[in-house]
């Protein structure tokens, strides 16, 4: 007997929606909180089907790319799944870029069409100006396009909704994302088909979802986080889309849709806490709350007492998509950065520069095996190399596992501070700065400092009705840190810069205030 035909056992990114077309057609796949906008299965399928056909008619074959300069809406799922069906390979991009680094990255890809809101369209246009990119496609959100774009509504118009006839793999390139760039210039991760549905598999199984659930979507889609939107599809969950964050909105939308699920960073619902009167709004319908980075006990506490649901940490990187859980049971029995135990298609464990695997208790780098890690890093063979060298991907992270086999996080390997002989670990101190009661926020550097090397230097946000002073935060800060890890210096701020999914961009911290000791 022959080998099975390539339809019958393929599994790709695009093919997620045809199956949940399938099995509920009539069933809202998409509301759109800020427009009211509902789409059922079928339709939405149909108009990924629009978009593939539409992007093969504009002349673009097998393995071309399309840039993705997008917020978040229907319309961009429609056209990102239309690619993916199409044989394409979707690169998304921040939108909250300069014109110069989305120029950079969608020259790094090498785009040969682009997708971008209408509003958004000055930050592509350097690129299609100078790539000489014929396929400019506008999604519309506040009007309408102008000149040469073209409206996606208008490009998919007349086109066929039928599945796209193109032979496709789960091995083909599907998806490349950007690295956040929070301590260097963001790189390009290409995700095949087969690499992102393990992801997605992970975070369906570990998060307990299923077709029953309304999962909100808060986070930006071109982020490593749309993994949990995926997952709904698959499901044939419905997915709650808000264009962007704003905590009331967000939480009368909870009321509203009854929406059960979502997943949020943690500096969100330090927002929710610190902003608004959580006990105000009916927030029954949620059962499962996840975040991303390790969050301090009295935040733990604060959010399950809020919405009465399972908190779980469900924690990863663009390159090797959601590794570690950190289950509910734990929250509350835990204390620190804990980030749990690794998800069902993935291998975790701890490895000392020189590739060797550490026992329990000791510390080193996290390294993972598992078929959802990135094919490759985009143009820079040599970088992926460096990061697979001992047969495991290389996290950058340092951690431990404990007593109960548990992952614990200790730092970013680039963020250990090296202070007068001993190491200090940045996310460490910085969770103690913020359990004190007059800290919104903090974040911990090292800085460059004659007597010390790096010296530990906080920046924090204070609550708005607190008035605390240095004095107050270091004697706090002298109960409950070793005395070499107790900052040189804390400096109180108003802001701090975040990438579009809220992550602190310490470089620009760092190269700010380079000077500060000298």
């Amino acid at each position: 007997m022959g080998a099975k035909p390539n339809e019958i056992g393929r599994n790709t990114l695009g093919d997620a929606a045809t199956r949940a077309a399938r099995r509920t057609p009539n069933k809202t796949a998409f509301a759109v909180v800020e427009t009211g906008r509902e789409v059922t299965f079928k339709k939405f399928n149909e108009r990924a089907n629009r978009a593939a056909h539409a992007f093969r008619a504009a002349g673009l074959e097998t393995g071309d790319r399309v840039g993705f300069v997008t917020g978040n809406s229907e319309r961009m799922l429609a056209a990102e799944f239309g690619a993916l069906k199409g044989g394409l390979v979707a690169a998304l991009n921040n939108t909250d870029l300069d014109t110069g680094t989305v120029t950079y990255q969608l020259d790094n890809a090498d785009v040969e069409a682009v997708v971008v809101d209408e509003q958004l369209y000055s930050k592509v246009e350097p690129y299609v100006t100078q790539a000489n990119v014929d396929t400019v496609v506008a999604i519309e959100w506040d009007g309408t396009a102008e000149g040469e774009r073209e409206a996606f509504e208008s490009f998919i118009d007349g086109h066929s909704s039928t599945e796209p006839d193109v032979e496709r793999d789960g091995s083909d390139p599907a998806l490349i994302l950007y690295t956040s760039g929070t301590t260097s210039r963001p790189k390009g991760v290409l995700h095949t088909h087969a690499s992102y549905s393990y992801n997605t598999a992970n975070v369906m199984i570990k998060h307990d979802l299923q077709s029953s659930d309304v999962v909100a979507s808060v986070h930006p889609l071109f982020h490593i986080v749309e993994t949990y939107l995926r997952a709904g599809v698959e499901l044939s969950a419905t997915n709650v889309i808000l264009r962007e964050f704003e905590p009331e909105r967000f939480l009368t939308a909870i009321d509203e849709y009854d929406i059960t699920a979502f997943y949020l960073m943690s500096s969100i619902y330090r927002r929710l806490s610190n902003e608004t009167d959580l006990d105000s709004y009916d927030l029954s319908s949620v059962r499962h709350c996840g975040y991303g980075m390790p969050m301090e006990m009295s935040l733990r506490k604060r959010v399950i007492d809020a919405f009465d649901a399972d908190l779980q940490l469900g924690m990863g990187q663009t390159e090797a998509g959601m590794i570690m859980f950190f289950d509910p049971k734990w929250q509350l029995k835990k204390d620190g950065n804990y980030i749990g135990r690794s998800g069902p298609y993935a291998d975790a464990a701890i490895m000392d520069d020189d590739g060797t695997i550490l026992q329990q208790g000791e510390v080193g780098e996290i390294v993972v095996r598992s078929p959802a890690v990135m094919d490759r890093y985009l143009n820079n063979e040599e970088k992926t190399r460096e990061l697979w060298r001992d047969g495991w991907h290389r996290t950058g992270d340092i951690g431990k596992f404990d007593e109960d086999g548990l992952l614990l996080f200790v730092d970013r390997k680039k963020d250990m501070i090296k202070t007068g002989g001993e190491n200090v670990s940045t996310t460490k101190v910085q969770n103690v700065v913020s359990d004190h009661p007059a800290v919104e926020e903090a974040i911990v550097v090292g800085l460059p400092h004659e007597k010390w090397t790096e010296a530990v230097t906080a920046f924090v946000i204070l609550a708005d009705t607190a008035d605390a002073t240095e004095a107050d935060i270091r004697s706090f800060l002298r109960e409950r840190l070793a005395s070499f890890e107790v900052p040189k210096d804390i400096e109180f701020v108003d802001d701090l810069p975040r990438t579009a999914t809220g992550k602190i961009r310490k470089v620009e911290i760092k190269e700010e205030y380079e000077d500060k000791y000298r």
